[in-house]
């Protein structure tokens, strides 16, 4: 799912929002305790339509309710040295004052892009 914007049965009531972007098809962290593992793909790949779905709606939205990045996976993994998407929705919603919560346990997030 590139973006979800409706209540979900998958997302765990301690990280819920109502929007959230899923950039990666899967993590590379694998953590034992993650609540998404029996949801993911097992390919680690890039969800190709997100970055131009996010681009329209966050043009449009009226509301300032934030975006919650990657709830199913690691929106910093090590993909995203490559491929850039989140670094690419984040600059989208600046862009556009949209506010994004971004939960990651990388340390990519303290370098830059």
């Amino acid at each position: 799912m590139e973006l979800a914007i409706n209540p979900s049965k998958i997302i765990s009531t301690l990280c819920y929002s109502i929007f959230r972007l899923e950039p990666y098809t899967s993590c590379s962290f694998s953590c034992s305790y993650c609540y998404a593992r029996w949801y993911r793909k097992e390919s680690l790949g890039i969800n190709p339509k997100v970055i131009g779905i996010f681009s329209k709606v966050a043009k449009k939205i009226d509301m300032r309710i934030a975006f919650r990045l990657a709830t199913l996976s690691d929106p910093l993994q090590d993909l995203e040295e490559i491929a850039k998407v989140s670094l690419k929705l984040m600059r989208i919603a600046e862009e556009n004052a949209v506010p994004i919560i971004l939960n990651t346990k990388s340390d990519r997030i303290s370098k830059s892009p």
